[in-house]
């Protein structure tokens, strides 16, 4: 029999819910990366909530921070008083499939969005920190559910790998049933 593959519904999901994931253990096992200058202390604001922080002042901080084979769970990027933030963004989807989050210093116009949460230059705090800790508990449940679906489709690749042998064989045994059959008539 075929294995049954998890439901995506939030009513019958074999994925863990984002409220499994409780805020706090979000929190607590996250790296959050901070791309550019921190006029508005967003890193203290991190790491009071619970968030390992580390910083890179620039792009080229960030682009050697990612060389050196690191990783975070979340890419938090401030844009500069001087224009919009296309180059720290650019480094950061070139290096990371982590989330990303812009903090907005004035409404600048982008080629692309990249990023997968903006937040306004006064939003408070304790409301961007709600967003980011939902954007890393939807991030971790879109991977155990990705997980979930991996194997079962090895669970699928075996099953189907055994089917050629099984249609030979009931195509054999249903050739020795026709041939009593068409042998008993005679």
């Amino acid at each position: 029999m075929i294995a049954k593959i998890g439901k995506w519904r939030d009513d019958d999901s074999t994925c863990p819910r984002i409220s499994e994931l409780g805020g706090s253990d979000v929190m607590a096992a996250s790296l959050v990366l901070l791309i550019g200058e921190d006029i508005c202390h967003r890193s203290e604001v991190l790491r009071s909530a619970g968030y390992a922080v580390e910083e890179c002042a620039s792009e080229i901080t960030a682009a050697a921070w990612f060389r050196g084979g690191r990783s975070a769970d979340i890419v938090c990027i401030t844009e500069g008083t001087r224009g919009p933030a296309e180059a720290p963004l650019a480094i950061a989807r070139h290096f990371s499939s982590a989330p990303m989050v812009l903090f907005r210093s004035a409404n600048h116009n982008y080629l692309q969005r990249v990023w997968d949460l903006d937040v306004p230059l006064y939003r408070p705090p304790e409301l961007w920190l709600e967003d980011i800790a939902a954007l890393l508990a939807s991030m971790r449940t879109t991977i155990a559910c990705s997980a979930e679906l991996r194997v079962d489709s090895r669970n699928l690749q075996g099953e189907t790998a055994r089917l050629p042998e099984e249609s030979r064989r009931l195509r054999e045994e249903l050739s020795r049933v026709l041939s009593r059959g068409t042998g008993q008539r005679e």
